[in-house]
Order: C-alpha cells, then structure tokens, then sequence
C-alpha cells in the first residue's frame, strides 16, 4: 500500500505519484487537510489541452477575419392601439339630410304636440362634427372595521393572545371577491383578539333580579290589595280570607324563582368570550365627466350613450397616472382633479385598492337649418341619436307634457 495516500499529516516525497493522480492539496490552498480551498481556475484551465508547437503567424499584409456579428433576435409586438384620431372618424353619426330628419321623427315621434309633417319644412344647409367625450373614473375601495362582539363562554376554544399578538386590521390578508365589484362583504373574527371574561350583567354569578317583582320573588295580591281578605259575600261588614292569596296578601312571582332569573348575557354560563369581528366592504365609485359642446351641457349628455371607448386603463393609488387625451385637454384635467378626490378621502378605515379610467366618445353634430324664412341650429347626439334644440322646437307647444322644448 502506497502510504503517501493513506496519512492526511504528510506524504512521501521519494515516492512518484501514480498514473492521473489528483493534484496534491497544496496546489489548491494552504497544504492541510480541512484548511481553506481554492477551487481551480476555469478561465485558465482548459480541460482540453492545446496542440503542442506554435502557431505560424498569418502572412504578411494580411488582415485577421472580424468576428461573424450575433444575429439580433426578432421581438413580436402586439399591435397598438388605433390613435384617438382614427376612432373619432369611426364613430356613427348622422352626416345627411335624410338621417338628421330621421333623427328628429324617432325622437319626437312619442310626444303629444310633434306634428311630423313640420319635418319636412326643414332645409338643413351644414351637418358640423363635434364629438364630445366622457371621462370614467372608477374607484375599487375597500374598508375595514372592528365591533367587540360577546357571546357567552361555554368551554370553547379561544384563540386569544395566548398564541400572540393580535394583528392590525389591514395587516390580515383577505382578496376581494373579484376586482370593481358592485358591492360585496366579508365578516371574520380577528386572529388572537378572543379573551374570557366574568358577566359583568349578574357578576359572574349566573342570575339577576327579577324585574317583574323587584327581587323579592313575591308580589300583592291584587285581587285583595295586599291585606290577604275580601268582603263576605251576603254578610255586609264581614270578611272571608281572599281565595287568590289564601289570606297571605301576595302571590309568588310566575317569572322567576325567589326573586331571581337567569342571566341573558351570559345565559347563566357566568363568563362571556369578547373578541374582535372584522368586516370588510369592498364597493366601487364611479365619477362621470362629460365635455360641453356648445349648448349641450353635461345635464344633456348623461342621457347620451357612448360610442366608441377609445382608451381603458387600469391603475394603482400608488401610481395613479391620470389619464390624458390629445383630443380633448380637459381630460387630463378632469382625471387629475377626481383621482385627487377619491385619494383624499383614504382614511384609518378606508382605502384605495385600484383606479379604472376609460374615455368613451359621444356622437355629436350641430345642424344648421332654415324653417319658415327662420335660421337656426340644434343638436343631434349620442348613440341612439337624441334631438336637443337650444331656444326649443320652431312651431312646437310650451307645455309641460312633452319634450318638444
């Protein structure tokens, strides 16, 4: 046996070292067995060896070969969106005589003092676009509030501070039901908030006084007033021992037993489990902003279906980023203001868990026209094609009935 492999304290140095033996322990580190090692050099070590010799070197006025360039790999993007210029061209408006006058016969078609026939007196001479938009901001809040709920104490588990701490209420991780729900709760106890305490109703003793007698477990006869006899009947001036009392002048109480009754606290259990009930509501607000376009105020246009939506994000309240339109710089004014609003009100008990912002256009045109050697001009808007004339429908009635005004 080769003893240079079988001590780890040295070797034998007049012993050659066998055939493809491992490097010796000092050419990796410090020379001892269980000190500090140095894994080998990859960068220089090379595992297959080069060929023996040396290179010729190239010839004379000859360039080296530049290395073959990396192929530059190929990123597949997803299309993006149209630009608001494009969707607003799509939008469906009416932008002819004919579909104007159609217009107007839909949407007075319903009332008392429309007379279709004036219809055909209108001369349309300019259908202009002028499409406003409608901003929605919606608001996912969530909201956490603790109530102190009892029930009485009757050897069940308590998961109290036994176990630890109990956390804060936004510091327990519940997801919502789904993102910008309508509304939605979820009532749960607070991990680690449970305690056991005595009924301070009847002091731990299980019982409280019977409200019906007092405590006394006894009331006054009230067929005889308390004096336990009643006049004789026949025999004016004599007495006979009252039949409801047995002549005592009261009565044991029918509700409790000697003047006392079970707890309805703690239902006779004498201790009570208090813990905290967390419940969690998660709702989503929604703020509309509409642009005015000549007369038509945004009282007209909430009645207005959009059309196209031209944009739809979603956010953070860390990172609200308002939204902004090239075709309408309110927009942008508008988002900021609200996204504002809604973080403002962010409290101890409320927050907010994410922003929804869309942009939808509504189909608007002003018709210039002429009835009756009278010019004027009136508005055809929305998705289902609402009529609104600014100073009323020429030739229509003022009453209240209708909405020919």
């Amino acid at each position: 046996m080769d003893k240079g492999h079988g001590d780890q304290g040295g070797s034998n140095p007049s012993a050659p070292p066998p055939p493809h033996a491992p490097p010796p322990y000092e050419d990796f580190g410090q020379g001892q067995f269980g000190a500090e090692m140095k894994p080998p050099n990859h960068e220089v070590f090379d595992p297959v060896p080069p060929t023996m010799g040396f290179v010729d070197p190239p010839p004379a006025g000859a360039m080296p070969m530049p290395p073959e360039p990396e192929a530059t790999p190929i990123v597949i993007l997803d299309p993006p969106p149209p630009p608001y210029s494009e969707c607003v061209l799509n939008v469906d408006c009416p932008t002819s005589e004919e579909e104007v006058k159609a217009a107007m016969l839909n949407f007075y078609k319903g009332d008392c003092c429309f007379d279709p026939k004036t219809v055909d007196g209108f001369f349309i001479h300019e259908i202009t676009q002028m499409h406003a938009f409608r901003y929605v901001l919606d608001t996912f809040i969530e909201t956490r509030t603790l109530e102190e709920m009892t029930e009485p104490y009757r050897n069940q588990q308590i998961d109290g501070p036994q176990n630890g701490p109990s956390p804060d209420k936004w510091a327990v991780f519940v997801n919502p039901p789904q993102e910008f729900v309508t509304k939605a709760k979820s009532v749960m106890d607070l991990p680690r908030s449970a305690n056991v305490i005595p009924c301070n109703k009847c002091h731990s003793t299980g019982f409280t006084a019977c409200n019906s007698c007092n405590g006394m477990g006894f009331s006054r006869c009230t067929w005889c007033s308390g004096s336990g006899r009643r006049d004789k009947t026949g025999a004016p001036g004599e007495y006979e021992n009252c039949s409801s009392c047995n002549g005592m002048g009261r009565n044991n109480c029918t509700w409790c037993q000697l003047g006392r009754i079970q707890c309805r606290t703690c239902s006779g259990h004498r201790f009570l489990k208090v813990w905290q009930s967390l419940t969690i509501r998660w709702k989503t607000e929604g703020k509309v902003h509409e642009t005015q376009r000549g007369e038509l105020k945004p009282k007209h246009l909430k009645k207005a279906k959009c059309g196209e939506m031209l944009s739809s994000t979603k956010s953070t309240p860390q990172n609200p980023q308002p939204l902004n339109c090239s075709l309408d710089r309110n927009i942008l004014t508008a988002s900021t203001q609200l996204i504002g609003e809604q973080l403002q009100k962010q409290n101890m008990n409320s927050r907010v868990l994410q922003f929804r912002q869309s942009i939808g256009v509504i189909p608007v045109v002003k018709v210039i026209y002429q009835f009756k050697n009278k010019e004027g001009h009136f508005y055809v808007f929305g998705n289902t094609r609402l009529v609104y004339f600014p100073g009323g429908y020429p030739g229509g009635c003022a009453c209240c009935c209708c909405s020919i005004m």
